[in-house]
């Protein structure tokens, strides 16, 4: 039930942004990892701790309505802040690997007032020894 929330969720935070003029491109004026980002291998049971930067480089102020993971299992310490233009956040992300065993991509949704951006990462989870 909670996948069907989450999914619901996304369906009409992409909704309204059609709505209201903005849409995904309009998050290319952020700086932000474009690409996945690769952590190391870790063992069953770590929670790891990383962080991502993004920056606004919009002419006028942004607000961070809501930072969104794909999955239970990856808990977003930051939730919602302002960023004048030209101003950077770090965004702290705990990834509890309990039970994860191989290979996971998740994706991290940055919800904004101009629009939306993912940041993806993958992590390979190895049983204890």
């Amino acid at each position: 039930m909670r996948t069907l929330s989450k999914v619901l969720f996304l369906l009409v935070l992409i909704g309204g942004f059609q709505q209201s003029g903005y849409s995904i491109e309009d998050t290319l004026k952020f700086t932000y990892p474009k690409k996945t980002i690769e952590l190391d291998t870790i063992v069953d049971g770590t929670v790891l701790d990383f962080k991502f930067t993004i920056t606004n480089n919009y002419d006028s102020a942004v607000e961070v309505m809501q930072i969104h993971p794909s999955c239970g299992c990856t808990i977003i310490e930051t939730q919602s802040f302002n960023l004048s233009s030209g101003e950077s956040k770090e965004i702290s992300i705990k990834f509890n690997s309990t039970g994860r065993i191989g290979t996971n991509y998740k994706e991290i949704h940055v919800l904004t007032d101009k629009g939306m951006l993912t940041v993806s990462f993958n992590v390979t989870v190895e049983a204890k020894k």
